[in-house]
C-alpha cells in the first residue's frame, strides 16, 4: 500500500526514498517552539479519531488545518520536516494509529 501512495508522487527511485522515509524511519525533523506546540495540537487532535481509516483522518487534519489557520505546507512541515510529501492522512492510515501518533511525538 505505501507503494502505492507514494507512486502519486514518484518520478524515480531516489523520490521514494525522500517521500518515505519520514513515515518509516527514526527521523525527527528541527522545529520552532510554534511548530512543535502545532505538533502538540496535532497529535491531540488525532488522538480524538474514533475510526483510524484516511476519511476520518483526513477530516481531522482539515479541522486541525482550519482551527490553526494552517495550510497543508506547514502540516508535512511538522510532520515530516518538509514543505511537500505523501498524503498525510493515506499514510497515517497505512502505519497504523501507535505508529502516527509516536511518529508526531
Amino acid at each position: 500500500k505505501l507503494l502505492d501512495v507514494a507512486k502519486t508522487r514518484m518520478k524515480t527511485l531516489k523520490d521514494f526514498k525522500l517521500q518515505v522515509t519520514p513515515f518509516i524511519g527514526s527521523l525527527k525533523p528541527e522545529l520552532s517552539s510554534e511548530e512543535k506546540e502545532l505538533r502538540s495540537k496535532l497529535k491531540q487532535k488525532l488522538e480524538g479519531v474514533s475510526s483510524w481509516n484516511k476519511n476520518e483522518i483526513g477530516k481531522a487534519i482539515k479541522e486541525f488545518n482550519l482551527e490553526n489557520e494552517i495550510d497543508f505546507k506547514v502540516l508535512y512541515k511538522i510532520v515530516t520536516g518538509s514543505t511537500s510529501g505523501l498524503p498525510v492522512a493515506d499514510i497515517f492510515e497505512i502505519i497504523g494509529e501507535e505508529k502516527a501518533l509516536d511518529l508526531i511525538s
